[in-house]
Formats: structure tokens, sequence, C-alpha cells
């Protein structure tokens, strides 16, 4: 038994070196009855709470040797790295921590979560509970998913079988005034990705949505082919794979916008004729798709070495299932004249060399101007090409530099709202 010993109260300090082998205390002068007793100088131990020695660096400090750094559940500690324990913790690592473990670190230290099958879930118990990733204050930064191999991010994926609406803010609650930068994607040299941005995803108000710059194999905005809405909503941008359409407003209806196919003439062509040849050269045919519709408007300026008549012919690789062209020219004195304008057409052709009439006998050594318009819908199959060929009489027609021709895509059915 120790030797007896005198306390000056209940809460005194018992001296280490006053236990004896069986670690009890003995007074003779006064008894011991409280529970709550504490011990100064304790370097390791192993109790109900707690396992093993030093083990690294909890919360912005490393303790020193032997001091407790694993707990094991229903522990309660107060100090340096730790707050207050919490009576039903959120799950840390996918499973439930039993009430009084320690789920909450303070500090600048590193947190470090690993799960014990290969999915680790950080999860509130609550139904409103928030989890905050990143303190109030700072500019520390938040990195998740480093690591060299493939790695997948999902935020509010799961319960596909219920009607779930999930909402996903990132950078709402800043401080007014303050520049909250969202970076999606990588900047690493050729490391290169693809972000699809689901329906119903909308920038918070006042945001910019700002796309990178385009490369020589990367678009900046790529969009996916789709099913139009049934009702337009105004604002909306859509792609139906045939055309693209913008709706101003739902009055009017949505519109097409139009891709443009241009080709122009930057200096004189070379002299064509007199039998059928390209108007615009060797390389000026379009390519076509099958069953669209398309849209021809045609500027062309000339001379010819030769009085004569000229035919302009559309010349399709396979016959459309129809087609409508049309031409105004001016005087056959040339430009510089005044006189009745030469005009002709056909409707409802299916023939592969769709020719015009013939103009009028045209004076030589003159500039002339002819426009020529035509709308058809190319072959049920195959969509081919298409050129625009001319045909003299006699001589030849020289092509002038800006003579240029547009061919435009057109949406499949009616684009807009009509009573």
């Amino acid at each position: 038994m120790a030797v007896p010993n005198t306390f000056a109260s209940a809460t005194s300090t018992i001296p280490l070196a006053n236990l004896d082998g069986n670690f009890a205390y003995y007074d003779a002068a006064f008894s011991i009855t409280s529970t709550n007793i504490t011990f100064t100088g304790l370097a390791t131990a192993s109790a109900s709470g707690f396992s093993g020695a030093h083990n690294g660096t909890v919360g912005a400090t490393t303790p020193a040797t032997g001091a407790f750094t694993t707990l094991s559940a229903n522990s309660t500690v107060s100090g340096a790295g730790f707050s207050t324990y919490l009576a039903s913790p959120p799950a840390i690592g996918g499973t439930a921590a039993a009430a009084g473990a320690f789920t909450t670190l303070t500090g600048t230290g590193a947190f470090t979560i690993t799960g014990t099958t290969t999915s680790t879930s950080i999860q509130s118990t609550q139904s409103t509970g928030t989890i905050t990733l990143g303190g109030t204050a700072g500019t520390g930064a938040i990195t998740v998913g480093q690591s060299t191999a493939a790695q997948t991010l999902n935020f509010g994926t799961g319960a596909t079988a219920n009607a779930i609406t999930k909402t996903i803010n990132i950078g709402t609650t800043g401080v007014s005034g303050s520049t909250t930068n969202i970076n999606i994607g990588s900047a690493v040299s050729g490391a290169l990705g693809t972000i699809t941005l689901q329906n119903n995803t909308t920038l918070p108000s006042g945001y910019t949505l700002t796309f990178g710059a385009g490369t020589a194999t990367t678009a900046p905005i790529v969009m996916t082919a789709g099913t139009n809405l049934t009702s337009p909503v105004a604002g909306a941008i859509e792609f139906d794979g045939n055309a693209f359409y913008s709706t101003d407003d739902v009055t009017g209806g949505r519109g097409f916008i139009p891709s443009v196919h241009y080709l122009r003439l930057t200096a004189d062509g070379t002299a064509a004729g007199p039998t059928i040849a390209n108007y615009f050269g060797a390389t000026s045919g379009v390519s076509l798709d099958p069953n669209i519709f398309y849209e021809v408007e045609a500027n062309l300026f000339f001379t010819k070495t030769t009085a004569g008549t000229l035919t302009f012919t559309l010349t399709f690789t396979q016959a459309p299932v129809n087609n409508e062209a049309w031409y105004t020219g001016s005087p056959i004195s040339g430009i510089g004249t005044v006189g009745a304008p030469q005009t002709a057409a056909i409707v409802k052709s299916t023939a592969t060399a769709g020719a015009l009439p013939a103009t009028g006998l045209l004076v030589t050594a003159v500039n002339h101007q002819y426009q020529l318009s035509a709308m058809f819908q190319t072959n049920a199959t195959t969509g081919g090409t298409l050129n625009i060929q001319v045909t003299s009489s006699a001589g030849t027609v020289t092509p002038l530099t800006g003579s240029y021709y547009k061919i435009t895509r057109l949406p499949s059915a009616n684009s807009g709202a009509f009573v």
C-alpha cells in the first residue's frame, strides 16, 4: 500500500510517484469517493475510447510522441485539433459513426477520408443538412480527385428511380461586389476534355458563360442534335440535326438560323465556253445531303468576247426531287444602259441538268450582271453535288471579280407561327 499522504481537497492533483503497483492511493486523513480523478504527466496509455500512440497530424499541430491521435467510438475529448463530439454524428467514409465519435476536426491540417470499399461517401444524415468544403475566409484551394488514374466527379447523381430535384450551387453566396470564378476543365497542355451541360443547367443571375478559344481540332461550342420543343420558348436556341433555330418571342414562333456556304471570286476567272463549263471554276461545286431543302443565291458579273446568248444551268450529279430556279439580268447592251431586263425561270424540274431558258443576244466587250436564284429538294437517297454552269452560243464568258454564290440549308418543315 502506498505511503499515507494528505490532500488539500478532493480536486487536488495526485502525484504519480505516490501510487503503488496496483495504481492505488492511500491517505489516512482523507478518502476519495469521486469518480472524476485528474491524472497529469501521462505520455502513453491504452483505454476505452482510445487506441494507439502518435499517428500523424490532427488539426494544425503535430502532437508530441505518445499523444493520442486515433480515437474509437464513444470517446470524449476537447483540445487542439478537435471540436466537441456529436450525439448523432453524420457519416464519414460511407459508415455512420457511433454516438460520441469524433467527426469534426478543426485547424488547418490535412483531412484524409479513406473508405473501406471502392465507394466512399460524405453525407449529412439530416434532410436539410449541408456539407461545406472550404472555410469562410482565406484563399485556400479545394482539390477533389487528384490521381494518376482515371476519375469521375459526380454531383447530385443517384436515385434514378425517383423524381428527385437536385440543385448544385457553385459560387452563389459570395460577398457583394466580390468576383467568383468557376473553372471547369483541365489546364494541362494536351489534356482537353468535353464538358456537357445537361437539361435545365442554369447559371446564377449576373454570370456570363465564356467559351475558350477554338483550335484546329476543337470547336468552342458543339450542340447535340435533339428534338425541338413542342411549344417554343422565348430565348431558346435549338438544333434538330437539320438546322439551328432561335426564338425571339413566342408570338412570332421559332425561326431558323441560316447556315450559309459562300464562295466569292477574288480575281477575274478563266474564260469559259463556248461549251458548258463551271462559272466559278473547276473546284466550285458544293456537296449536298440527301432529301434536304436548299436555297441558292448567285450574283454573276461577266464580259463576253463575242456577241451571243447565254444559258445558265444548275447541274446535279443526282436528280433532285424538285427544283425551281430563275434569273434576272441587265439589258442585253450591258449594265451601263437602261433597257428591258432579261428574266426567265424553270419550275418543278427533276432533271440533273436544270437549264434555264437562254438570254437575249448579249453585246460583246461590255459588263453584264445577272442574279440567279433557286430553291430545290435534293435526291431522296443520295445527295450528290451541285455546280452552277454556263454555256455560250458563241465566244466565251469571263467571270469578273466580286461574283459570288451562297447556298443555305433550309429546315425540313415550316419554321414560325402562321395564322
